[in-house]
């Protein structure tokens, strides 16, 4: 492959997971109601098992902080459902250029990399 067709590869690639991403969050803004209350329900539960008030809700201190918010939160839930799409285009960009034993340890990397990141985020 020349230059420019390495080029024009990583250029649609790029484009296809920004377009992933942004699909993400709009379908993630869509059903912002959800993901707060979803967000905000293991205070509720908590706070029910100790005799309190069910009234738990969101405090906004300026104008624009709710929107912020439901926006911060589309975008991180976006980027944490698309993320592997946007490996899998970064794979496909790269798996061409490297040799079959290249290919078959990097994939034992990401692979094993996810499972202890997946881990992690668990615990």
């Amino acid at each position: 492959m020349k230059y420019r067709e390495y080029l024009t590869e990583l250029y649609w690639r790029g484009a296809y997971s920004f377009l992933g991403l942004a699909f993400g969050i709009a379908t993630a803004y869509s059903k912002k109601e959800y993901l707060l209350y979803a967000l905000i329900q293991p205070l509720r539960q908590a706070l029910n098992q100790e005799d309190r008030t069910d009234q738990v809700s969101f405090v906004f201190l300026k104008i624009t902080e709710a929107f912020t918010s439901e926006i911060y939160l589309a975008v991180l839930v976006s980027l944490f459902a698309t993320t592997p799409v946007i490996w899998l285009h970064l794979w496909f960009f790269l798996a061409p250029g490297l040799f079959q034993h290249e290919q078959r340890s990097l994939g034992f990397t990401l692979l094993l990399s996810w499972f202890l990141l997946g881990a992690a985020f668990y615990f």
